[in-house]
Formats: C-alpha cells, sequence, structure tokens
C-alpha cells in the first residue's frame, strides 16, 4: 500500500512537470516563430556592444530615454538609467541627440531627435511660441513612441498639435509626476493626459517609491530646477556613456541563457508572472503611494487650472483574455475619487472588435503596431472631441 501511494505521487509529479513543460515548449516554440518572422535576433537578447559597433555610436545617445539594455539576471533586458555619478533622476535623453530605441519589434529599428530637455519632440517649439502648447502628455514607452516610425506614433496621429511629450521608457507615475513638476512651467497648460500602461506601471509604483531621488517630488514644492541644469546632466550622462563605449573591448556580456537551461527552467512560464505574488501582498500599501501622486497632481492642475484625464492602457495578455488586472478595480476608482476623468482604451479596443493581429507586430506581445497607434489616435481624438 505504502509503495503503491509513492508510485502514484510520482505520477502526479510527472504528469505535472509534463503539463508545464508542453506549455514551456509553446511558449519557446512562439519566440522563435516571432524571431523568423522578424529576420533579426529577439528584443531582450540583443547585444548591445555589437549595436554599439553596427551603427558607430559613440557620437550618439544611444538609449531610449530613461532605458538601457544592461545584463541583468542573466538576461540583456531594458533597465532605467540611474546614473550613479548623478545626484538628479534622469528624465530624458540626452539634449539634441538622435536617440535610438534598441527593439525590433516590427524588424526595425527606430530613431528620433530630442529636444533640449531629451524628450521625443521637436525644439523648434521653443524657437517658435512654447505658450501655444497647451498640453502635455506623461507616460511610458508607449507615450515615448518606442519601436514605431514617428509618423506613425500615435501623438504624431492626433489632430491636437499643441502636445509636449513627457514620456519615459520604464517610467511609472512617480517619475511622471517629477517630471510634470519639473517642466510644466514651460508651457500654458490647459490639459494633461496620463497614460498608465497595465502591463509593468502598476508593479513600479512601489520600485520609484523607493528612490530617494524619486520620492523627494511628493513633498509639495520640491524641484531640483532640471530646467536649468541641463549642460550638467548631459555632461555627466556623456561621460556615462562614453566610459561605458570606451570599455567595450573589456566588457564581456554573458550570452542569453542557453535554450535548454532556459527551457529546463522554465524561463517563458516565469515570465508570465512577474512579481505576482508580490504584487498582491504589496496592493495596499501601493494604492497608498498612488493616491499620494494623485493628490499632487491634482493640486498642481487646480493651482495651475488644468484638466486631468486619466488614460488606461491593456496589456498584450488584458486583451487576448480579455481580462482586467486584479488591481484595475481599485485603481481606477481611486482615480475616479479624485475627479480625474478616466479613459479605458480596452473598452474602445473590445467595443470596435479589434484583433491581436490589428494592434501588435506580427499579432504577437510587444508595443502598439502602427495601426495599433492609429486606434490609440482615434481614441484620443474622440475623447478630445467629447470632452
Amino acid at each position: 500500500m505504502k509503495f503503491a501511494s509513492i508510485i502514484r505521487i510520482i505520477f502526479y509529479l510527472i504528469w505535472i512537470l509534463t503539463f508545464f513543460y508542453v506549455f514551456e515548449f509553446i511558449l519557446f516554440t512562439k519566440n522563435i516563430i516571432y524571431q523568423n518572422k522578424t529576420n533579426l535576433p529577439l528584443p531582450d537578447s540583443i547585444d548591445r556592444l555589437k549595436i554599439y559597433q553596427k551603427y558607430n555610436l559613440k557620437d550618439y545617445d544611444f538609449f531610449s530615454p530613461t532605458e538601457f539594455f544592461l545584463y541583468n539576471k542573466k538576461q540583456i533586458l531594458p533597465d532605467i538609467i540611474e546614473n550613479p555619478n548623478s545626484t538628479y533622476p534622469t528624465f530624458g535623453a540626452i539634449s539634441n541627440k538622435l536617440t535610438f530605441f534598441i527593439s525590433n519589434e516590427d524588424g526595425k529599428y527606430h530613431s528620433y531627435l530630442s529636444d533640449r530637455y531629451g524628450f521625443n519632440n521637436d525644439d523648434n517649439i521653443f524657437t517658435n511660441d512654447p505658450n501655444d502648447i497647451s498640453t502635455i502628455f506623461l507616460g511610458d514607452s508607449f507615450v515615448e513612441g518606442y519601436a514605431v516610425n514617428q509618423k506613425d506614433h500615435f501623438i504624431s496621429l492626433l489632430n491636437n498639435k499643441n502636445i509636449y511629450n513627457l514620456g519615459m521608457g520604464g517610467s511609472s507615475t512617480l517619475k511622471q509626476l517629477a517630471a510634470l513638476k519639473e517642466f510644466k512651467n514651460l508651457f500654458k497648460l490647459k490639459s494633461l493626459y496620463i497614460f498608465f500602461f497595465a502591463g509593468d506601471d502598476y508593479n513600479k509604483i512601489l520600485t520609484e517609491y523607493g528612490d530617494e531621488k524619486l520620492v523627494k517630488y511628493l513633498e509639495l514644492d520640491f524641484t531640483n530646477n532640471i530646467q536649468n541644469k541641463m549642460q550638467t546632466i548631459n555632461e555627466l550622462n556623456m561621460d556615462y556613456l562614453n566610459d561605458f563605449y570606451e570599455q567595450k573591448e573589456e566588457i564581456k556580456i554573458k550570452k542569453k541563457l542557453p535554450a535548454i537551461i532556459s527551457f529546463i527552467k522554465l524561463f517563458n512560464i516565469r515570465n508570465l508572472f512577474p512579481n505576482l505574488s508580490r504584487s498582491r501582498q504589496n496592493h495596499k500599501k501601493t494604492m497608498i503611494v498612488f493616491e499620494k501622486i494623485l493628490e499632487q497632481i491634482k493640486r498642481l492642475s487646480q493651482e495651475d487650472k488644468f484638466s486631468v484625464n486619466f488614460i488606461y492602457l491593456p496589456d498584450y495578455d488584458s486583451i487576448y483574455f480579455n481580462k482586467k488586472p486584479f488591481w484595475y478595480d481599485d485603481l481606477i476608482n481611486l482615480t475616479k475619487s479624485k475627479n480625474i476623468k478616466v479613459y479605458d482604451f480596452q473598452d474602445y479596443i473590445k467595443g470596435k472588435a479589434l484583433s491581436i493581429n490589428e494592434l501588435y507586430p506580427f499579432g504577437l506581445e510587444a508595443h502598439f503596431s502602427n495601426k495599433g497607434n492609429y486606434f490609440l489616435a482615434e481614441f484620443i481624438n474622440k475623447i478630445a472631441v467629447n470632452k
């Protein structure tokens, strides 16, 4: 009897492991299909040194604003740049530099020329009349313009051309509050749009709250006066960049974990559920911090008399499985309680019955494709008309 129980337990374990490894194989195959379709390395496995050499980028700001492909946990992953030599948070790229996105989600590498503050805007707005700018967009890489031709980015497609883009790849709401406090007085602001991406903005709220450079921005009137320190910040970041470039021959970045090891460790399955349990455990604290951020934004809007709009951007899985994250209701209700207008792009997608293939390059998880950006622009234009 005892022997039979052991056999039964072993059988169940084998069955469970088989299930997980079949699922892992499906996800692995999906990634191979992506690689074959783009005929390029997977976005998160690009060797940054090879890219440096290919484009001869010593004189360029070769990182997405606030993002860089760093060697992290045995994977080449995008990470927020926090220059250890700077006492200031990094908001944008280096001023007036050709800025590349190190990602080929649609099979191409895209770039833009940053403005004098390092953001994805035409610097001519400052030589003309900056008071013409009446709207600021806050958000992460979707707003920044990641992995899409700039002419096809949703901001370029909007009817409203008087927009200043403060999008920062890898950022969440605390960093975005900080950027707003630093740069809002450049313009006569009438409206603010906050784009909240379901994929990782929620998880990054507490991460940013743990950054002493950023948490100071929750103080009532705190700023670092970044506008007047751009030369110093640019020099520090260029030194940081050049030091990396000059040491490139000495830096040895390990290759992506061999496929067999990744498979054994169920890498793709684990990657589907980043920080899930930790997120649930920290939900109450996350909501407390989020409320503090909203209160600061609302206070600024009342002082400067501009409206605040909150745009919810779903992630790939939310659209694919037609679901909302566990924190969705609490976060949306809290935002509405501050008299901030909320607009849900996922509901718009569902209403138009848009498919994954219409929203993402090759129908695979990534940033929005050209067509996805078109639908987002259509959504924002309708919001502006109906306000």
